[in-house]
């Protein structure tokens, strides 16, 4: 795996799992963004993957306020709920085919 695929994959799954665990606390973007001192449309981008780094303050921030780990953040997670729907199928297939490259 290229430097750049482990990063796509990572940050992949930094959108997925900051999107899973604010839809467990029953988060909107914007509440999440109001607790952490950001606007919506960033935690709207954070949470699409491929659209940009995030600093690691930011994810430190965001963990704290979900009450995880940043680890939890980065990790790959193999369950989608339902709730993701087609998106987080998607977002399977895209993280299973990173890991074979």
């Amino acid at each position: 795996m290229t430097r750049s695929d482990y990063l796509t994959r990572i940050r992949a799954n930094v959108a997925h799992n900051v999107r899973h665990y604010r839809y467990q606390l029953g988060l909107s973007q914007s509440g999440l963004a109001e607790r952490i001192g950001m606007t919506e449309n960033r935690i709207y981008i954070l949470e699409k993957p491929g659209k940009g780094g995030v600093p690691l303050d930011v994810l430190a921030a965001i963990a704290h306020e979900l009450g995880i780990k940043v680890a939890d953040l980065v990790a790959f997670r193999e369950a989608v709920p339902a709730k993701h729907g087609q998106a987080g199928a998607r977002f399977l297939n895209h993280q299973r085919e990173l890991h074979r490259a």
